[in-house]
């Protein structure tokens, strides 16, 4: 059975939480675009933003309350918008 690339299987448990991010992206991090939190869990997070990211991109994100040390992530999948919201939502996983 093929499985859609929104159902990865995770290693952590995923807590709610809505923080404001702050996401680089890009070769060289230009791409700056804000976003929110949905969940968020030792491995990785799940966000929404207005512009796209790209799954197996690696992009940086700050939370912008609290620790704003960037942290690096891996794009697993990604959500086009619904045609009642203009967000996308992506799911990222802590790079090493």
């Amino acid at each position: 059975m093929k499985h859609k690339s929104y159902e990865v299987q995770r290693q952590c448990d995923r807590f709610p939480v809505a923080l404001p991010v702050t996401i680089r992206a890009g070769s060289d991090g230009r791409v700056v675009m804000q976003g929110d939190t949905v969940d968020y869990s030792d491995c990785g997070l799940r966000l929404r933003t207005d512009l796209p990211v790209i799954i197996s991109q690696k992009v940086e994100v700050i939370i912008n309350q609290g620790d704003p040390e960037p942290k690096t992530y891996k794009v697993v999948w990604v959500r086009e918008p619904a045609q009642t919201h203009s967000t996308f939502e992506a799911g990222l996983r802590m790079s090493a």
